[in-house]
C-alpha cells in the first residue's frame, strides 16, 4: 500500500488527463543523453591505485580479477622508479602502480620507502593496497612503518590479506585484529580463487571472501567524484558495489530535484527537473558500463524503456509545473506549494533512478553470465521497464 507521504501520486492518471508534452519542452532524448554521456566520460579522471607488497603475495591475481582483462598481463608496465612498475590499457580509467618487494636492509629500505613515497606524491595515487599473505601469519616492523609513513600524506591505504584461503582461520582473524591495533587501518581477507562453498551464516557462497568489502571501502574513501566513478566503474569484480554506487548518484539527484522544487517561478522547473534526470541516467549507464553497447545509445535508450520514461516523466513534470502554479492561488502559500513540490521532485527523481539501475544491473549481470536466455541481454521492453518503475515507486512508498 502507498504511504500516505505519497498518495498524491496514487489516482494520477485519473484526475490528471495531460499531454506528455503539454507543459515541458522534450528534447530529442537520443541527441541529449548521448551528449551527456560524453561529458560523464570526458570528466572522469584516471583512478591511480599502487599495490605493495612482496613476491609471491598474489598482487597480479588481485588485479586480474578486480579489473578484469588480465590488466597485469596485458597492460603494458613502464617503470616509473626503481622497483615500480606503471600498468595502463588504453582507454580504460584505471592506472595500477605495482611496487617490487623491499629488500632487508637500512639503505635497501630506505630507498624503498623514499621511492614509494615519491611516486605517491608525484603520481597522484588516490588508495593504496598494502598486500601481506595471510598464510605467513606475520605483520613486519617494516609494514607498520610504511603504512604509517603512507598514512601521514593523507592517502587512504588499506591492508589486503592476501591467499585468505590458504590460511588457519583463526590466525587470519588475529591478523585483522593485529593490523586494526598495531596499524590503525582496516585490513581484508582476500582470495582470488572464488569459493562456492556457502557460509552457514549469511547462506551465500563464500565467494572471494571480503573483497567486495575492499571495493566499498575504498570506495567510500575517494572523495572526488570522477575519481571515484572512475573507480566503481572499472572494477569488473562487483555488481553491488556498481548498484551501490548508482543508488548514491540516484539520491543526490533527488536530493537536488527536491530543492528544485522550491523555486518561486511557475513553470520554470520542469525543463531543470528533465536536465537533471537526463544527467542522473548518463551516469548511472556509465556506472555500469553499457555506453559502449554495438547497440549504441539509441539501443540503451529502448533497452531501458526510455520512451515509456518520458510519457510518465511528461506527465509527472506537468503535475510538478502544476503544484507551481498553485502556490499563486489565493490561499495556498508558497511554502505549503513548495513542500509538496519537492516531494513530487524527489519522488520521481528516485523512482526512476532506481528503476533505470535495476535493469541496468539485470543488463550487465546477463551480460557477464552471457545469459542469452533472458529478456534483459536483448533489452527488455516498455512494459517491463515499467513494471519495473512501478514496483520501485511501491517500495518507494512503504519506506
Amino acid at each position: 500500500m502507498i504511504n500516505k507521504k505519497y498518495s498524491e501520486f496514487e489516482n494520477f492518471d485519473e484526475d490528471y488527463n495531460f499531454d506528455s508534452n503539454e507543459f515541458v519542452d522534450i528534447p530529442n532524448l537520443e541527441d541529449e543523453l548521448e551528449s551527456e554521456i560524453k561529458k560523464t566520460k570526458a570528466n572522469l579522471k584516471k583512478a591511480k591505485i599502487m599495490l605493495i607488497g612482496g613476491t609471491g603475495v598474489g598482487k597480479s591475481s588481485l588485479i586480474n580479477v578486480v579489473f578484469g582483462k588480465d590488466v597485469a598481463k596485458v597492460g603494458h608496465g613502464v617503470p616509473t622508479s626503481r622497483g615500480i612498475e606503471k600498468f595502463e590499457i588504453p582507454g580504460r580509467d584505471i592506472i595500477i602502480y605495482d611496487s617490487e618487494g623491499y629488500e632487508i636492509g637500512e639503505d635497501k629500505l630506505e630507498h624503498f620507502n623514499s621511492n614509494i613515497i615519491s611516486t605517491i606524491e608525484s603520481e597522484g595515487i588516490c588508495t593504496v593496497w598494502y598486500c601481506i599473505s595471510t598464510p605467513n601469519s606475520r605483520i613486519t616492523d617494516y609494514d607498520k612503518e610504511i603504512i604509517g609513513k603512507i598514512k601521514s600524506y593523507n592517502i587512504p591505504v588499506h591492508v589486503v590479506l592476501t591467499q585468505a584461503d590458504k590460511s588457519n582461520p583463526t590466525k587470519a582473524q588475529e591478523m585483522k585484529t593485529t593490523v586494526k591495533a598495531e596499524c590503525g587501518v582496516e585490513s581484508f581477507l582476500v582470495t582470488t580463487n572464488y569459493i562456492k562453498i556457502q557460509n552457514p551464516k549469511t547462506n551465500k557462497e563464500y565467494g572471494y571472501l571480503e573483497l567486495e568489502n575492499l571495493l566499498k571501502f575504498t570506495t567510500e574513501n575517494i572523495t572526488d567524484e570522477n575519481l571515484r566513478l572512475a573507480f566503481v566503474r572499472e572494477q569488473r569484480c562487483s555488481l553491488k558495489v556498481k548498484e551501490e554506487e548508482a543508488t548514491r548518484i540516484v539520491n543526490q539527484h533527488a536530493s537536488g530535484n527536491a530543492i528544485v522544487g522550491f523555486s518561486p517561478i511557475p513553470f520554470s522547473d520542469a525543463p531543470l527537473l528533465l536536465a537533471s534526470q537526463v544527467a542522473m541516467i548518463s551516469r548511472i549507464i556509465c556506472v555500469y558500463e553499457l555506453e559502449e553497447q554495438e547497440s549504441g545509445i539509441k539501443g540503451i535508450i529502448q533497452a531501458i524503456g526510455l520512451q515509456g520514461l518520458m510519457q510518465q516523466g511528461g506527465k509527472m513534470a506537468a503535475k510538478f509545473a502544476l503544484g507551481q502554479a498553485m502556490k499563486f492561488f489565493s490561499g495556498l502559500g508558497s511554502v505549503a506549494g513548495g513542500m509538496i513540490n519537492g516531494a513530487v521532485a524527489a519522488t520521481f527523481t528516485k523512482t526512476l533512478g532506481y528503476t533505470v539501475s535495476t535493469i541496468c544491473y539485470k543488463m550487465k549481470e546477463d551480460e557477464i553470465n552471457n545469459t542469452k536466455k533472458t529478456a534483459f541481454l536483448n533489452g527488455p521492453t516498455t512494459e517491463m521497464f515499467l513494471s519495473v518503475f512501478k514496483n520501485q515507486f511501491d517500495k518507494l512508498g512503504q519506506r
